[in-house]
């Protein structure tokens, strides 16, 4: 199945295992490469939960959402920079939210390190322990998205791979709220 949202083309694997994904060139025309585990969507709606805290106030959830990731090291070919060399990465690391929505967040890390997904503006702080290549770690985490549209930036708090981590796209990304 291929999903086009926020003019990034995404290949959704249907075989059920988040490890054999198909990978789909991003509309930046960049050497990077948005991946996303099996039958997940990049949204999915679902029937409203309790109101909850999203961390930048109190916002009433109006649905839910589910986004899968997946970290890769530079040894597996996460994403090739503009330097021309490979880095770690969060595939995707940029993804648009709908604003009100419970978002449930899987995290499949076949890096050998750990990582965070962190973000204060989200109200998220979430460690995502080492996998392997064989074995990735999974990692579930939920949060409310903010009420107001924005870009709202999210980055991997724990010492990693020094480039990726100061350039959006590896280490750190954008998050877009629309209503």
């Amino acid at each position: 199945m291929v999903l086009v949202l926020a003019g990034v083309v995404l290949a959704i694997a249907m075989n059920g295992h988040p490890r054999n994904v198909f990978a789909a060139r991003t509309s930046r025309g960049s050497d990077g490469y948005s991946m996303m585990g099996p039958g997940s969507g990049m949204m999915r709606g679902g029937s409203p939960p309790p109101q909850s805290d999203s961390g930048a106030g109190t916002v009433k959830a109006q649905g839910s959402q589910a986004l899968t990731l997946i970290v890769r090291s530079d040894a597996e070919h996460a994403r090739r920079g503009p330097d021309g060399t490979w880095h770690d990465a969060f595939l995707p690391a940029d993804f648009t939210l709908r604003a009100r929505r419970r978002v449930t967040v899987t995290v499949y890390n076949y890096d050998d390190m750990p990582h965070s997904f962190t973000s204060s503006a989200l109200g998220v702080d979430a460690t995502v322990p080492a996998g392997s290549a064989d074995t990735p770690s999974k990692t579930t985490f939920s949060f409310v998205a903010p009420a107001t549209p924005g870009s709202y930036q999210w980055w991997c708090a724990l010492p990693c791979d020094s480039w990726a981590m100061v350039h959006d796209g590896y280490m750190r990304g954008q998050v877009t709220v629309r209503t």
